[in-house]
């Protein structure tokens, strides 16, 4: 598995097409031309591969040092990439970021109808 950094808003609003079905409600709620510049502005955002293809997503905001506090906003894992630790894995890894970024508490944005 390989976490790869995208930071283009091109990039990020194609993934969060490719893995629209790990986050059904995204579209009712923004416009995700809008919100993938908003992620590619101010997030951390990362894939990761397997055998060179996207199984997993996360963005994350580790930015407000003055309160030391990050967000984890999205993490998706393919359907058939499930139960196999690869949510876990970008959890961990979105939180071992923030602690290199100097953030000392991580919140999970959650959707309540998920």
């Amino acid at each position: 598995m390989r976490f790869i950094k995208i930071t283009r808003q091109e990039t990020v609003h194609k993934y969060l097409e490719e893995f629209n079905d790990c986050f059904p409600h995204l579209k009712e709620k923004v416009d995700l031309f809008e919100f993938s510049k908003k992620l590619s502005e101010k997030a951390e955002c990362y894939i990761v591969l397997f055998q060179k293809k996207a199984i997993g997503l996360t963005f994350f905001y580790a930015n407000d040092r003055d309160s030391g506090c990050g967000y984890i906003t999205l993490i998706g894992v393919k359907k058939d990439q499930r139960s196999n630790g690869t949510g876990k894995q970008l959890l961990n890894f979105s939180i071992d970021k923030m602690i290199e970024k100097g953030i000392k508490k991580a919140k999970l944005e959650v959707d309540k109808d998920n």
